[in-house]
C-alpha cells in the first residue's frame, strides 16, 4: 500500500539556497535587486502566502545578501508573523506611495527586477518612481531557477497526487443514491485537508454533471 504518511515541508535551509542561487543570476546579469510580490514566487522563496490585493506586499531581494520586506502599515504584525528568513520590514501609509518606497530601498542609478507574475498595476506604479530603463523582467531567473527540482520538492509533488488518488478513491466509494454533489465537494475538501493538502481543493461544477469535478491536485505544501 502506498504511504500516506507526509514528507517534510520545504526548510528554511532550502529557501536559503533558493536566494543564494537567485542572487547568482542577479549578479551575472548586473541587477541590484529583485521585487517579488505577492505571488507563488514569494512563498517560493520566503514562504510567506499573501493574498493579492491594490495595496503591495512583498520582498526585495538585494544582490548584496539584504533580504527585505515590504507591506501597508497596518499589515505590518501579521506580516511579521509569517516571516521565517530574517529581514527587516519596510512598511508605507495610505496616503504614501509604496513604489516610492521601493525607489529609495534600491537607491539612484540602481537595476531592478520585477517579479513577472504582478499585476500590470504593480508594474505601471513603479514605472511611475523608476525609470522604466532601469526595470527588468525577474521572470526568466525566476524560471530557471522553478524549473530545477529539490528531492523535497518531488517528494511533495508525488505526495499530492498520491493524496489526490486517494481522495478521488474514498469520494467513489461514498456516493449513494440521492447524495447531493456539495456532499460529495465536503468530503473530498475534508479528505484532503485531512491528509495534509493545506489549500483543500476547488471544484468545477455545472447542471449537467452528476457530482463536482476537482480542478486541480491537491497541494499539501510550499515547493
Amino acid at each position: 500500500m502506498t504511504s500516506l504518511t507526509p514528507p517534510p515541508r520545504i526548510g528554511t535551509d532550502e529557501r536559503r539556497q533558493r536566494l543564494d542561487a537567485l542572487r547568482n543570476l542577479m549578479d551575472k546579469e548586473g541587477l541590484a535587486a529583485v521585487l517579488i510580490g505577492p505571488t507563488t514566487s514569494l512563498r517560493y522563496f520566503t514562504g510567506i502566502v499573501w493574498h493579492p490585493s491594490e495595496r503591495f506586499t512583498g520582498a526585495l531581494v538585494h544582490v548584496d545578501g539584504r533580504l527585505e520586506y515590504v507591506c501597508p502599515g497596518f499589515e505590518r504584525d501579521k506580516v511579521g508573523q509569517l516571516i521565517a528568513l530574517p529581514g527587516d520590514v519596510f512598511t508605507w501609509q495610505e496616503e504614501e506611495n509604496p513604489y516610492a518606497l521601493i525607489a529609495d530601498r534600491i537607491g539612484p542609478g540602481a537595476r531592478i527586477a520585477v517579479d513577472d507574475q504582478v499585476a500590470l498595476f504593480t508594474y505601471r506604479g513603479l514605472a511611475r518612481a523608476i525609470d522604466p530603463a532601469r526595470l527588468a523582467d525577474a521572470g526568466p531567473l525566476i524560471n530557471r531557477l522553478r524549473r530545477s527540482k529539490s528531492a523535497a520538492e518531488i517528494a511533495l509533488m508525488q505526495y499530492a497526487k498520491t493524496i489526490t488518488l486517494e481522495v478521488q478513491r474514498r469520494a467513489w466509494k461514498s456516493l449513494r443514491a440521492g447524495i447531493r454533489a456539495s456532499e460529495v465537494e465536503q468530503l473530498i475538501d475534508r479528505e484532503h485537508r485531512a491528509l495534509g493538502a493545506d489549500q483543500g481543493t476547488p471544484f468545477a461544477s455545472s447542471r449537467s454533471a452528476k457530482t463536482p469535478r476537482s480542478r486541480t491536485a491537491a497541494k499539501p505544501t510550499a515547493c
